[in-house]
């Protein structure tokens, strides 16, 4: 503040304070979104190792949020298991067969009749004999890579944003 006679002048440091907890804020984001995205992809189970090298996180720096996950639906059965191993309890009952195609993805995503695990077996001896790639399921028990990785990394995300907010002053 200075005093000219009759004239108070204010000069503020509000809007370098601001920039600073704003660089902050983006920096701790994209770090923490990065070490969730790794920790993710390695607790992931790994058959192909498809849906593993598919979590990618985006940082949205106008509404501070970073999103992390998976475009595909393997990732989702990861998190939350199929069948009756879902993790709501609301998964199909008995046995599905399906056909993985050569690409690698299912032919047949959604079943239409269940059966017991013979009647499962049977089927899919019947279709690896035309040369189909078939097997039988009752579902896939949950791995919660995302659920797990955010509870082991928690604690480090919140003190990394204390740390880098930590000496921040503001000055008026």
């Amino acid at each position: 503040m200075v005093v000219d006679g009759c004239r108070i002048t204010f000069k503020s440091k509000l809007s370098s304070f601001t920039k600073e907890v704003d660089r902050a804020i983006n920096k701790w984001l994209e770090e923490s979104a990065g070490e969730l995205e790794g920790k993710i992809s390695e607790l992931s189970r790994v058959d192909t190792g498809q849906t593993k090298g598919s979590y990618h996180h985006v940082v949205d720096t106008n509404v501070k949020t970073a999103y992390i996950g998976s475009d595909l639906q393997n990732a989702v059965w990861e998190e939350f298991g199929t069948g009756e191993y879902a993790l709501d309890g609301n998964g199909r009952k008995g046995y599905w067969v399906y056909v993985k195609g050569s690409d690698g993805t299912y032919a047949s995503e959604s079943p239409k009749r269940y059966y017991t695990k013979e009647e499962a077996v049977k089927i899919m001896a019947i279709l690896r004999s035309k040369g189909l790639e078939a097997y039988y399921t009752n579902g896939k028990t949950p791995n919660r890579p995302i659920f797990r990785a955010f509870n082991e990394k928690e604690q480090k995300i919140v003190n990394r944003i204390r740390y880098l907010l930590r000496n921040m002053e503001i000055e008026i």
